[in-house]
C-alpha cells in the first residue's frame, strides 16, 4: 500500500498545487472585500474586527474541494479501462480505496491550511486586530469540517456506478439532511405556536456538517467584537453525530468497494445510498414542511417530485420492475401529508 500511495500522491502533486493556488486567490480576494468593524475597546484603542463574510469562502471552498477531489480520486471505478488498471495493482481493494481516500484528504487539507495561514498573516499585518488567538482557532474547525464533508460526499459518490449518478448523489446527499432539518423545524414550530410549548430547539441547518463552521465563525466574531457568546449543546450534539457518521463511511467504503462487480462499472446505479434513499427522504421531508403552507397540495407535490426524481434516475418514464419504490414513497407522502393537513384543519396543529 505504501508504494501505491506514494506513486499516486506524486502524480497528484500538480493538481494539489493548482487547487492551492485557486483557493489562495479566492481567500485573498475575500480578504480585500470583506467588511471590517472598527470598535473602540475599554483601553481606548481602536481595533478592526473581521465580520463573518471573511470566513464564508471556506464553506463554499470545502464543498467545492470535496466534490472535485471525490471526482479525481474515485471516478476511476466508473470507467472500465481505468478501473482495470487500478485493480491490476498487487493491493487489496479496501487498501486501494483507503490510499485514494487519504490522498484526497491531503489534497483538501493542504490548500485550506496554506491559504488560511497566508490570509491570516495578511489580515494580521494589515489590520489592528483585538485578539489574534481566536483568529487561529478557525483553522482546526475548517479542517474538521473538511474531513466530515469529504468523507460523507466521497462515500456517496463511490456508491454510484457512473459519474453522472455520483454527482447527483452528492447533490442529494447535501440537500437531504437540510430537508429533514427543515421538516423537523417546521413541525416543532407548529406545535410551539399551537400549544405554546417552548420545544422548538431545532434549526434546519443543524443537520448540515457545515454548521460547526458557521458556529465557530460566530464564536470568533463575537470574541473579536468583545461580545458574549452563548454556547449551545444542541448544535454540538449534531456535530458529534456527523463525526460518528463520517467515521462509519470510511469503514463502509472499504466494505462495499471490495465487492464491486465488473458488470456494474458505468451501469445504472442501484445502491440504496443513491437515488433510492435520498429521493424518498427529500420528498417526504418537503411534504411535511409544505403541508402547513399549501395544505393538500403538499402531498400531491410530494408525489410529483417522487416520480420526477425516479424518471430522472431511470433516464426515462418506464420504471420497469422499480415501480414499487416511488409507489410506496408516494403513498407514504400522501398519507403523511393528509394526516398533517387534517390535524391542522382540526386545530390540533
Amino acid at each position: 500500500m505504501r508504494e501505491y500511495f506514494l506513486s499516486v500522491l506524486k502524480k497528484r502533486t500538480p493538481i494539489m498545487i493548482a487547487l492551492t493556488i485557486v483557493f489562495l486567490i479566492a481567500t485573498v480576494v475575500v480578504n480585500n472585500v470583506s467588511p471590517y468593524v472598527v470598535i473602540e475597546y475599554s483601553d481606548g484603542i481602536f481595533y478592526d474586527a473581521p465580520k463573518a463574510g471573511l470566513f464564508i469562502v471556506y464553506i463554499a471552498g470545502i464543498i467545492a474541494l470535496s466534490v472535485v477531489v471525490s471526482l479525481i480520486e474515485f471516478s476511476f471505478k466508473m470507467i472500465r479501462i481505468q478501473s482495470q488498471q487500478a485493480y491490476s495493482f498487487p493491493i487489496k481493494r479496501e487498501k486501494l480505496f483507503l490510499a485514494r481516500y487519504l490522498i484526497g484528504l491531503i489534497e483538501i487539507v493542504v490548500p485550506i491550511t496554506i491559504s488560511y495561514c497566508v490570509s491570516s498573516v495578511m489580515i494580521c499585518t494589515s489590520h489592528n486586530l483585538y485578539n489574534l488567538t481566536y483568529l487561529w482557532l478557525y483553522l482546526p474547525c475548517a479542517l474538521v469540517t473538511a474531513w466530515l464533508c469529504y468523507s460523507y460526499l466521497s462515500f456517496m459518490f463511490c456508491r454510484a456506478n457512473n459519474i453522472i449518478d455520483g454527482i447527483a448523489g452528492m447533490v442529494l446527499a447535501v440537500l437531504a439532511p437540510l430537508a429533514v432539518g427543515f421538516a423537523c423545524e417546521t413541525f416543532l414550530n407548529r406545535i410551539q405556536i399551537t400549544y405554546g410549548i417552548q420545544i422548538n430547539f431545532m434549526k434546519f441547518y443543524y443537520c448540515s456538517p457545515f454548521y460547526i463552521l458557521d458556529y465557530s465563525t460566530r464564536f470568533i466574531e463575537a470574541k473579536m467584537l468583545d461580545r458574549e457568546f452563548v454556547f449551545s449543546w444542541i448544535p454540538f450534539a449534531f456535530f458529534m453525530l456527523w463525526v460518528i457518521l463520517s467515521g462509519l463511511t470510511i469503514g463502509l467504503m472499504g466494505f462495499f468497494n471490495k465487492r464491486i462487480k465488473s458488470e456494474d462499472i458505468a451501469s445504472d446505479s442501484n445502491s440504496i445510498f443513491t437515488y433510492k434513499m435520498f429521493i424518498g427522504i427529500t420528498t417526504v421531508s418537503l411534504t411535511i414542511s409544505l403541508s402547513f403552507v399549501i395544505s393538500l397540495w403538499a402531498p400531491i407535490l410530494g408525489i410529483g417530485l417522487t416520480y420526477l426524481g425516479y424518471f430522472l434516475y431511470q433516464r426515462g418514464t418506464d420504471l420497469g420492475d422499480k415501480i414499487l419504490y416511488p409507489l410506496w414513497i408516494s403513498l407514504g407522502a400522501l398519507v403523511l401529508g393528509v394526516l398533517l393537513v387534517s390535524l391542522q384543519w382540526g386545530g390540533l396543529l
